[in-house]
């Protein structure tokens, strides 16, 4: 089990390794990295899979990146019902991946998403509704840069 472990994690390590080489050789894709890691919270991860699954940062508009996401709030209204928003669609593999990241940057790393996050929790939001609010925030500011 251990040999098995140490194999997934040089191969691991190869891969990222060759992502972040391809990364740094493309002129556009390391103009891109050098934007989204100046924001604090974000790794050469969240970089990459922003890179790889949302070329669209910074050419559509927030409210499209924000559907292309997956994190726009949709209402669930009908005549005089006015129901919960909730979020769907969107590219969930790249939601999945900015969630854990998006944790760090509301709770410790990132001081403006941090009070923003703390605003709505003062609000009554619940905690995972305040995390989408907050990574829609985050793609919205990274999207304007």
């Amino acid at each position: 089990c251990r040999t098995l472990q140490k194999a997934l994690h040089t191969q691991l390590s190869g891969i990222e390794a060759a992502i972040a080489d391809k990364i740094e050789r493309t002129e556009r894709f390391a103009e891109r990295a050098e934007i989204i890691q100046s924001v604090p919270g974000l790794a050469a991860a969240s970089t990459a899979g922003l890179i790889a699954w949302l070329p669209e940062l910074g050419l559509a508009s927030n409210r499209e990146v924000a559907a292309l996401v997956g994190i726009a709030p949709y209402d669930d209204d009908t005549g005089k019902h006015r129901g919960r928003r909730f979020i769907k669609g969107g590219r969930h593999r790249l939601r999945r991946l900015l969630f854990i990241p998006i944790v760090g940057a509301a709770t410790r790393h990132n001081p403006v998403l941090r009070a923003y996050y703390q605003r709505l929790i003062a609000k009554g939001k619940a905690a995972k509704v305040a995390l989408i609010a907050c990574m829609r925030k985050l793609i919205v500011i990274l999207n304007t840069m």
